[in-house]
């Protein structure tokens, strides 16, 4: 009898954003746009942030997130692909955007590294299930190389190191450098 295959791991993917500085976020931001998204950006309804961040990426932005969509795998109750936006945190690729939500996120640089403690979090709850999922499933070595990356003490049991990670990462508005490694590569 052979074995059965060994199921494949989870997967989630966090897409860094698309810069709302270029010119195609020029484009959107100008009053007499009429092409259909900018449209789309001032009706009350918006258009998803997926389509947001392919226009003002000039396409980049398509790649990966049909890239996240087609090899996602999360598990129950954890979305596969979720948008790091330079002030709401974690947000869904079919998230409605209008031109005032686009404002807002391009007065943040996006270099920004941490929002402020007043910060409204889009969603703190697929925040808090994603860190969550993070913490459960890494390894000892994991855990300590993110401590070490974001400056704090290494040591400890695996659930002294978690209850630090949960202290020190509130906001999850974080560069690519500040993720855990293994993340990187899902940016």
């Amino acid at each position: 009898m052979k074995p059965r295959p060994a199921a494949a791991p989870p997967r989630i993917f966090l897409l860094s954003p698309a810069s709302s500085h270029g010119e195609r976020a020029q484009l959107v931001f100008r009053p007499e746009a009429e092409f259909p998204l900018a449209r789309a950006l001032r009706a009350p309804e918006g258009a998803p942030l997926g389509e947001v961040f392919t226009f003002l990426s000039g396409l980049y932005f398509r790649g990966k997130l049909g890239y996240a969509r087609a090899f996602a795998r999360p598990p129950a109750g954890v979305p596969g692909v979720v948008v790091i936006t330079t002030s709401e945190g974690l947000v869904s690729p079919e998230s409605p955007v209008t031109l005032d939500r686009l404002r807002r996120w391009a007065a943040v640089p996006i270099e920004f590294t941490m929002a402020p403690p007043d910060t409204v979090q889009a969603d703190p709850t697929l925040r808090t299930t994603l860190l969550d999922y993070y913490i459960a499933n890494a390894t000892a070595v994991e855990l300590a190389g993110w401590l070490k990356g974001i400056g704090q003490d290494t040591s400890g049991s695996p659930a002294e190191k978690a209850a630090r990670l949960r202290e020190h990462t509130k906001y999850l508005n974080m560069t690519a450098g500040e993720f855990p490694d293994q993340t990187i590569y899902l940016l």
